[in-house]
């Protein structure tokens, strides 16, 4: 074994420190004391009693107090630098330094350290030494140690850290750095730079080195203008390079990019400027068979002088057609479908319109307008069947959902309409079965009905404290008839209730029994967003105050029972 050797040769030559000085001190007075015969044997065939006797004499060197180690720290393996790898085939991992085998004691896996670290209470302080195969189970002072080194202090907490050697101090430093002897230059005048002065003072002498002059003072002149800067003149230009040639300045292009005769009369009577290619592609079957250009020595001098007039600008002239300048607009096909013509124009406002509403049936249409008009057009001929004019713009208008009965905003009040138009729907179905006669008649009726102001006790309650209250929050909720000899009550207006500002949006529930007015610049918070009940009769206020800003608009869930709010800043779903 190549380490065994190494160990045998080494073991009584090499100094050792330590615990291996210790040991080895006692293999050779073991030696000494077994006589020559002993030392002729091979080191390795030792019988029991040699054995013994090497036991006893660790033993009384363990009870020496002059050693400050034990045999037990010493390590065991003896193959110095050997890597481990090299006896993972044999049964043992070296020689001790009595060159016997250290045979492999340590084994297991991780189930026998489970139930090892189980059953020995010092399993968690003990680690194993594969190099040595012995267990080693660590003191209070090894752990303090290993303690204080993870958490980055000294091992000993004896060290002294607040006193420091003086290394840059010449006087402290009792031993030189160097052993090299200072050379002469350290102690001696240069001789070189002895010749340099004295050759500067002999010209000092002669007057040729003369004293630098005083500066020059500096003049301001206070009354003159601005010196004009220093224009810096144009960027260098890159000198232009020329496009690389492609497959038609090959000798033998593919046909495709050879030219007809058509292309080749086109060609010749394009301008020089113009012509994508400066020459008329030919074919050879090989490169030999090209004739000289006759082009180059003209190119050439076309090159070298654009080179030397770099500055100089080359004007292309301009043929653009009038016609190109124009946006290239996209197909009508593309753009379908769109509106192409007018196909009826409802004309009689004057002002600005300000709410359209469209009847469920889809046969009229309400129009409201800053010109304090109320117009109903029908939606086939444009022609207007009704129209009321009220003392001040009208801003909403909407449509009952299952009537034909409107509800105009105009005059910080809501109204509600009878247009009168059922008779003419009526009368404009010729040939009607009389279950749909009927069906009109209880429609008429149920309009009349509607728009009819019924007086309740609770309503007179709720009118006389509404008189005793003053603001707009208390008349906002207030349902009045219209007077029978008005101009507004022969339009069709029955029933109105005052609001409090501008009604900006009407809208209506799916079912016909609740319209919401949204008025945003309403002085009181609460009356932003009202609804009214119309079989009840009543108003309600649902917000107090909303968060979020002014109320904008409103909605009814076609289905649900959701009402939608939406604010300057929120949209809400109560």
């Amino acid at each position: 074994d190549p380490s065994l050797r190494m160990v045998v040769g080494c073991a009584g030559v090499m100094p050792q420190r330590g615990r291996s000085g210790n040991a080895t001190g006692r293999f050779a007075k073991r030696r000494r004391q077994q006589g020559p015969e002993e030392d002729e044997t091979e080191v390795g065939m030792r019988s029991e009693e040699e054995t013994d006797e090497a036991e006893d004499a660790d033993q009384a060197a363990d009870e020496d107090e002059s050693s400050d180690d034990s045999e037990d720290d010493a390590p065991r393996n003896r193959i110095g630098n050997v890597p481990l790898e090299w006896y993972k085939d044999e049964d043992h991992v070296g020689y001790d330094i009595a060159g016997d085998k250290i045979i492999r004691t340590l084994s297991g896996g991780e189930i026998d350290a489970l139930l090892e670290s189980k059953d020995n209470p010092e399993a968690w302080r003990t680690i194993k030494d594969h190099k040595n195969q012995r267990e080693i189970v660590l003191t209070d002072t090894d752990i303090e140690v290993i303690r204080r080194i993870r958490q980055g202090m000294y091992p000993s907490a004896t060290t002294d850290t607040t006193s420091m050697v003086e290394f840059d101090n010449p006087e402290a430093a009792i031993h030189p750095v160097n052993s090299a002897h200072p050379p002469k230059r350290r102690f001696l005048p240069s001789k070189w730079e002895r010749m340099r002065v004295k050759k500067l003072v002999a010209l000092l002498r002669e007057g040729k080195i003369r004293p630098p002059p005083p500066p020059e003072p500096e003049v301001w002149d206070l009354w003159a203008d601005d010196t004009p800067k220093r224009r810096k003149g144009p960027a260098p230009l890159p000198a232009p390079k020329l496009v690389l040639p492609g497959h038609a300045e090959s000798y033998n292009p593919p046909s495709e990019y050879l030219f007809s005769e058509e292309e080749k009369k086109a060609w010749e009577e394009q301008d020089e400027q113009d012509r994508t290619l400066s020459h008329l592609p030919h074919k050879y079957d090989a490169l030999r068979r090209v004739p000289a250009y006759k082009e180059f020595i003209a190119e050439r001098f076309k090159r070298c002088l654009d080179l030397y007039l770099v500055p100089r600008a080359l004007r292309h002239r301009m043929n653009v057609d009038p016609e190109s300048l124009l946006p290239k607009l996209p197909s009508p096909k593309d753009l379908r479908p769109f509106p192409t013509h007018v196909a009826v124009s409802y004309e009689g406002h004057s002002g600005l319109v300000r709410g359209v509403a469209v009847e469920a049936s889809g046969q009229w249409i309400a129009t409201v307008s800053s010109d304090q008009m109320l117009i109903i057009w029908e939606v086939a001929s444009g022609r207007p069947f009704r129209s009321v004019k009220f003392n001040s713009a009208a801003t909403a208008v909407s449509w009952h959902p299952r009537c034909c009965m409107l509800v105009v905003a105009a005059e910080e009040a809501i109204f509600f309409v009878d247009p009168g138009l059922e008779a003419v729907s009526n009368s404009s179905e010729v040939g009607g079965a009389s279950e749909h006669e009927l069906g009109s008649t209880t429609r008429e009726a149920t309009v009349a009905s509607l728009l009819v102001l019924r007086a309740t006790e609770s309503r007179q309650s709720d009118d006389n404290d509404a008189e005793k209250a003053e603001g707009a929050k208390a008349r906002a909720v207030r349902w009045r008839v219209v007077a029978s000899d008005s101009l507004l009550f022969h339009g069709g207006c029955r029933i109105t209730i005052a609001t409090d500002g501008d009604v900006q949006q009407l809208t209506w529930h799916a079912k016909g029994n609740y319209c919401a007015a949204v008025s945003p610049k309403a002085r009181a918070p609460s009356n932003q967003c009202i609804i009214h009940a119309l079989h009840q009769q009543k108003s309600m206020r649902p917000f107090s105050k909303l968060k979020g800003g002014q109320v904008q608009s409103c909605a009814f869930h076609p289905t649900k029972p959701h009402f939608i709010v939406a604010t300057m800043r929120s949209v809400r779903i109560y």
